[in-house]
């Protein structure tokens, strides 16, 4: 399982799973159950995204070549009264 957050506005519990990632050049798998990366939906003009990466000791945000494969999940964030996608 991979860290957990808890909404300050719904208090509801929202939890990323330590899922690893597909390798680009051979298409194994990789770090399952000890990694997390998850895209950005940002898009930067070099072919790259920022990606959140964790693991048990550290979290850490930086941009990755995209034929990477790491997960996507898709999040809805309540702010007061608006939804943002």
């Amino acid at each position: 399982m991979g860290p957990s957050f808890r909404s300050a506005f719904t208090g509801h519990l929202f939890v990323l799973p330590a899922a690893g990632y597909r390798n680009n050049s051979d298409g194994s798998s990789n770090n399952q159950a000890s990694n997390g990366n998850y895209w950005s939906s940002t898009l930067e003009s070099s072919g790259k995204s920022p990606r959140l990466n964790f693991n048990s000791s550290d979290a850490n945000t930086n941009a990755n070549n995209l034929a990477n494969g790491y997960s996507v999940r898709c999040v809805q964030v309540f702010t007061g009264l608006s939804l943002i996608l």
